[in-house]
């Protein structure tokens, strides 16, 4: 059944058509709520318009003072001209930066200089992001090189000491695929986010340069035995506008929907971030139009609802204007840097599954799809058959529009199909000779047949989905055990930890996690009902969860002996360790209560004494320091270095903020799903939400 749709949509999407739309979109400078923005999203509509769908593009306003749920909105901003010329004391003048050569060496939502331009001082500041590092240096009415965060530099610097602007050599590093200096010429994307700026002369301006560039100027500035100068000349401007979203409609038969978005925002050229995913979900679009249309596929069940929006912005701000809709849509997909050329790019094309809290079929789908794209190439023998891409499913991680529609608030499972790492993400080398055709044609028809199968899906597909998700719970369960295993072998564990795992934790995490994914599995199965109920439909999930439990005692058993074999203890022994008294799988429940070796007394007894609700839908967006209130600032800023390596942390925290559970419970549900167990992190951030608003506590003794 999935193969016959996938064959109709191979013979009719292009992945060279997609590229097209990639070089096309690529060209527009598409910062969020800016005049290039709206010209993407106008050539998004007039193509789809021009391909028959329903497509419209939906405004909302770009001010301050307006929210959606707890997004807050900013001013839109336009750029005209930006140039930084450096002046050494000896030798010719150079250009630094360009923006009409360069969009990306601007920093983004950059403030102005005076309409002439000014020429001034550069002064080094090794850590700019540190207020001790400005000690005993005068930068007023200079402009700062540094390196680092770059709206804490700006604070520091223009804000508080009345610095001009500043120039940034930053190059983010994702090791083993990039690393400062393997793309010395590249200059990284920074952007700042202020939510209002009324005089952007006073605001202050920023640029990016290369890291090669970035060496060579440290160096000049330490040895330079007199001033050196830079002119800078920049013409932005921030006004009350508007944040565009592009939408598009193929009926079904019913008002339910299935939804597909991509991000259309970021600076030009912005190749496979985020080109590659918005040209491909055009052609996806503009495919199942035409085979519907022309009859080769069925009208579809339910609906088939397509999205461009600014990334995380436009999500919100769609789905706060749009809750009627939200119980419609019954599953939806992420398109985000999905084209890459997988050997420039060192990336891995992955589905990433949504988050545990929200139940849903949606990521075993999307697995489905993927995994029947992947027969491309045969052995000699012709007995075996395999991929000549590289792709992985993962678990959730975030960093998209998904994370925003998987919130169990929202309660609509998206998983995402992306390709990372990538050499070149947020550099000025994401061009599109890095976008591959070929890419674009395995995603294109991955998303369109993942779209078109949930849209038509009856009794009968959701049988056969259900059969798939005990199929991938086997294997699912099984690797727990090899990652677990892993952690008491290794010195670095995968779980999470920077030291090896005792064999005592291991088989208490066994269980822990082992539990979690077992309930959370069945609630998957059962959240197929969402696509409607048969007698047939209901025989096939009991079915499947009966499998999913006899496949949870065979691994936990032999989860069990195999951590025995490692420590020459018999698995009783371990299954005592949890707290379990008999040797099957200990409650989760139980689980759930029971603190950990560490965990000090009066950690464990605050967190359990903290019960937390969220204020708002969608997961809390806090963007800089944008909506902290002064006499907040100081703390949040504290908690943001404290906790800096665990930030991705955070959403989880939400997710499982029902008003029911308490902080200890949060935690461990956040370790079952990731491995990583912080409760005081948890039991310090529900506690700083409450006071900026986001949250309420109700506190229990």
């Amino acid at each position: 059944m999935l193969e016959k749709i996938i064959d109709e949509i191979k013979v009719e999407l292009s992945g060279t058509v997609a590229k097209r739309h990639v070089e096309q979109i690529s060209s527009f400078h598409r910062i969020q709520a800016s005049p290039g923005f709206r010209k993407a999203a106008d050539y998004v509509r007039s193509f789809l318009a021009g391909a028959g769908l329903e497509a419209r593009v939906l405004q909302y306003p770009a001010k301050k003072g307006q929210s959606f749920w707890s997004e807050r909105s900013f001013m839109e901003w336009d750029v005209e001209e930006a140039l930084l010329v450096l002046y050494p004391h000896e030798g010719k003048p150079e250009i630094l930066c360009s923006f009409r050569e360069n969009p990306v060496s601007l920093i983004q939502r950059s403030g102005a200089t005076s309409p002439e331009g000014v020429r001034c001082q550069l002064v080094y500041v090794e850590k700019g992001d540190d207020p001790s590092s400005y000690e005993g240096i005068d930068v007023k009415g200079k402009v700062v090189f540094s390196s680092g965060d770059a709206n804490k530099i700006r604070q520091l610097a223009v804000e508080e000491r009345g610095a001009l602007g500043i120039v940034l050599d930053n190059m983010n590093e994702f090791p083993p695929v990039r690393h400062r200096m393997d793309i010395p010429d590249a200059v990284q994307y920074v952007s700042f986010w202020p939510e209002e700026v009324t005089d952007p002369s006073s605001f202050g301006f920023g640029f990016v340069i290369c890291p090669k560039k970035g060496e060579d100027l440290r160096k000049l500035l330490k040895s330079a035995k007199a001033p050196v100068e830079v002119f800078a000349r920049v013409r932005t401007r921030f006004y009350e506008g508007t944040i565009e979203v592009v939408e598009a409609f193929i009926p079904g038969n019913t008002e339910d929907e299935i939804v597909a978005m991509a991000h259309l925002c970021h600076p030009s050229p912005g190749a496979n971030d985020n080109a590659s995913g918005a040209g491909a979900l055009i052609e996806v679009a503009a495919v199942l139009q035409r085979l519907i249309s022309t009859g080769k596929l069925p009208r579809p069940l339910r609906g088939i609802r397509f999205l461009w929006v600014p990334e995380m912005t436009g999500t919100y701000a769609y789905l706060a204007a749009n809750e009627d809709k939200i119980p419609r849509a019954k599953a939806a997909i992420n398109l985000d840097m999905v084209g890459e050329n997988q050997e420039l790019c060192g990336s891995v094309l992955t589905v990433e599954r949504p988050p545990r809290a929200t139940a849903t079929f949606a990521g075993d789908v999307a697995w489905s799809v993927l995994k029947r794209l992947t027969f491309e190439a045969q052995n000699l023998a012709g007995t075996a058959s395999y991929p000549l891409f590289r792709w992985a499913v993962s678990p959730f991680s975030g960093g998209s529009d998904h994370y925003i529609w998987s919130d169990p608030s929202v309660g609509v499972g998206c998983p995402m199909l992306i390709q990372w790492p990538d050499k070149f993400y947020h550099t000025s080398e994401d061009t599109p000779d890095k976008v591959d055709p070929h890419m674009l044609h395995v995603v294109g028809v991955a998303a369109a047949a993942y779209l078109y199968f949930l849209a038509s899906a009856g009794p009968v597909q959701c049988s056969f989905i259900a059969r798939e998700m005990a199929a991938h719970y086997h294997h699912e369960a099984n690797e727990l055990v090899e990652e677990i295993v892993r952690a008491v072998t290794a010195n670095t564990s995968s779980v999470g930890e920077d030291k090896r795992v005792s064999p005592e934790r291991a088989s208490r995490l066994l269980a822990l996690r082992l539990a979690f994914i077992q309930e959370r599995k069945i609630l998957d199965v059962e959240s197929l009902r969402e696509l409607g109920t048969s007698h047939v439909l209901e025989r096939h999930i009991r079915e499947a969860e009966e499998e999913i439990r006899r496949t949870t005692e065979s691994v936990w058993k032999r989860g069990l002996s195999t951590l025995a074999l490692l420590e020459e203890e018999s698995p009783q022994n371990l299954v005592d360790q949890t707290g379990a008294g008999e040797k099957a799988l200990p409650n989760l429940e139980d689980l759930l209560d029971t603190p950990v070796s560490g965990e000090l007394p009066e950690l464990v007894s605050e967190a359990r004494s903290i019960i937390p609700e969220r204020v708002f839908r969608g997961p809390v967006s806090i963007r800089g320091s944008s909506g902290i209130p002064r006499e907040h600032l100081e703390a949040w800023e504290s908690f943001n270095r404290k906790w800096e390596k665990r930030r991705r942390l955070l959403p989880y925290i939400g997710y499982w903020s029902d008003g029911k559970r308490n902080a200890l419970q949060v935690s461990a549900l956040i370790e079952a799903e990731t491995g990583l167990r912080e409760t005081e992190l948890v039991v310090e951030y529900l506690k700083l939400m409450e006071k900026l608003g986001y949250f309420r506590i109700r506190r229990s003794t």
